[in-house]
């Protein structure tokens, strides 16, 4: 079933940006804690991988092995 996408406008984004900055000090940004996570990274990657072909995921993580900038780029070898 395919849905609609709503593409947030501009002055969309910048009052979301404005929200989100009010409920997190830009201060707060450089403190990290990965341990309050309830989650861990690679339980979330793990998860996103659910439903895809097994041959594909392999080809993903062999491509980001390589270079996470090349992946993202969409650079093969």
């Amino acid at each position: 079933m395919l849905r609609n996408m709503h593409w947030a406008t501009p002055e969309e984004r910048r009052a979301l940006g404005q929200a989100r900055r009010k409920q997190v000090g830009r201060h707060q940004h450089e403190v990290l804690q990965a341990k309050a996570r309830p989650v861990s990274a690679l339980a979330l990657v793990e998860r996103s991988m659910r439903g895809r072909v097994p041959a594909l995921i392999a080809l993903k993580y062999e491509l980001m092995a390589e270079s996470p900038f090349g992946y993202f780029a969409g650079r093969r070898r």
